[in-house]
């Protein structure tokens, strides 16, 4: 998994998803630009890129993208509860 060196955190890429879903580190403190360069960086140096790596990072991205967009607006996450109860009535 890829290694990511941000200004709060150090460390492999899974695990920065962890710490903010286990709500040990704060989401709003994250650059995801940054997480974004230090892949593309990763992928610059590699010989080969394998699609599991690169579905793994996609996967992770994107928790990360929704986490971080939940807490900057809001309405998505009412939206998100409506959709849910209108999936449990039906």
């Amino acid at each position: 998994m890829l290694k990511v060196r941000l200004k709060r955190f150090e460390g492999p890429l899974d695990l920065l998803l962890q710490l903010i879903q286990k709500q040990k580190l704060d989401i709003t403190e994250i650059s995801l630009i940054e997480v974004t360069n230090s892949y593309f960086d990763y992928i610059k140096k590699i010989e080969k890129i394998y699609p599991d790596e690169v579905v793994d990072f996609l996967f992770v991205a994107a928790k990360l993208l929704h986490l971080k967009s939940k807490i900057l607006l809001p309405q998505i996450q009412d939206e998100e509860e409506e959709e849910d109860n209108l999936i449990a009535v039906s």
